[in-house]
């Protein structure tokens, strides 16, 4: 935040300057007109210039880079909210297919030109239809789903299945931040999320990865040494449990009712204590593996839970 000092000017209009900045940014200069918003304590200042939009470029050069740095400078440049990156390397081409299939794992984004020296890609999303809120409840769904197969992994495809949905909230989660840093460098794009929000949104979705991560554990322990049929009802119970502790937090997350997160985080204490008194009764070190990896999962959605109770604290100033 900047101050800014209120001047008279006249005997009855008062002006503050403008940050250089933000006039440059919006392509507005001595003589150009804004708009004015007012509400009740603050006023808006918004560019009604038809002038063209300035778009922010990434240039890449990339030359001698193995295939991982690249994959993380783009990634990097598109959670920054570049909208056009270019990539630049003699020998692009022996790159081409692995950085299109990167590529579109990253939501908007589209390659609008490949040569044989460079690639440029342009994010051609619109930004004023997206809603966190419906991001959030998509990966609750694959999380939710998840949990629902966890114990019938047989076969590779299930293992892919799962790891593919996996992929699928890390490209949410990038999304997510892309807006969150868009939302902070000028919200060229309009985006109404409060800083309380952005925080939030951050930590959940690093919950639900960290939760996830200990899914994937979970299934690939169990497709590996063969555990589907030595499950025992135990096992399947607490997975079940898990899932309708899990719904409950997230019910009381979109309808901010703090008692039923409460209820949930007193409910994955007990089961936490359950399944910590399961351990080691199998001579199966394996099955004993997954019940570590059961453990983790619930405490990662404690964990998510003091967030959630957190977020339901309002603050009012008097």
């Amino acid at each position: 935040m900047k101050l800014r000092k209120i001047i008279a000017f006249g005997k009855s209009s008062f002006i503050i300057s403008l940050p250089k900045k933000w006039l440059k940014n919006n392509n507005l200069t001595s003589g150009n007109y804004v708009s004015v918003i007012e509400n009740d304590t603050s006023i808006s200042i918004e560019s009604i210039e038809k002038n063209k939009k300035i778009k922010k470029i990434c240039n890449l050069n990339v030359e001698d880079l193995p295939i991982s740095a690249i994959k993380k400078l783009i990634l990097s440049a598109y959670v920054k909210g570049a909208e056009i990156i270019e990539i630049k390397c003699s020998n692009i081409i022996k790159k081409n297919s692995e950085i299109k299939t990167f590529i579109s794992k990253l939501n908007g984004l589209n390659i609008i030109e490949s040569g044989k020296d460079k690639i440029i890609i342009e994010d051609l999303l619109d930004y004023s239809k997206l809603s966190i809120n419906n991001m959030i409840k998509r990966c609750e769904i694959i999380i939710k789903y998840i949990f629902s197969i966890l114990s019938e992994v047989h076969s590779k495809a299930d293992l892919q299945s799962i790891n593919e949905r996996y992929e699928e909230v890390n490209s949410i989660q990038y999304l997510i931040n892309r807006i969150i840093n868009l939302s902070c460098n000028n919200n060229e794009f309009n985006i109404d999320i409060n800083n309380h929000d952005k925080l939030n949104f951050f930590l959940i979705l690093k919950k639900f990865k960290l939760i996830l991560k200990n899914c994937l554990r979970t299934a690939d322990t169990i497709f590996h040494y063969s555990l589907s049929d030595y499950l025992d009802k135990n096992f399947i119970e607490y997975i079940k449990n898990i899932n309708n502790l899990f719904s409950d937090l997230m019910n009381s997350y979109h309808s901010k009712n703090f008692m039923l997160a409460n209820d949930s985080f007193e409910d994955l204490k007990k089961l936490e204590k359950d399944v910590y008194d399961k351990f080691g009764v199998s001579k199966n070190i394996y099955l004993n593996k997954i019940y570590v990896e059961l453990l983790l999962i619930i405490i990662e959605i404690k964990y998510l839970s003091n967030i959630i109770m957190n977020e339901q604290v309002n603050i009012i100033e008097n």
